[in-house]
């Protein structure tokens, strides 16, 4: 049996604000051209909310 590799709370709130974001606004949040460039922009957070969504839509996806 394959060990497991223990999750936090933490990853499976950032986990559904990746998916909020993707039902929302209709592309994933970091997605680049290439992988590298999209996992960069993982690991800093480099992403932008289009104004044209809701407020409340905003602060579902939004990190606090």
């Amino acid at each position: 049996m394959a060990s497991r590799t223990a999750y936090s709370l933490e990853t499976d709130v950032w986990s559904l604000g990746c998916m909020f974001y993707t039902l929302i606004v209709g592309t994933p949040p970091f997605e680049e051209e290439g992988v590298k460039l999209t996992l960069d922009r993982v690991i800093i957070g480099e992403y932008s909310l289009p104004q044209s969504i809701s407020p409340e839509a905003s602060d579902l996806i939004r990190v606090r």
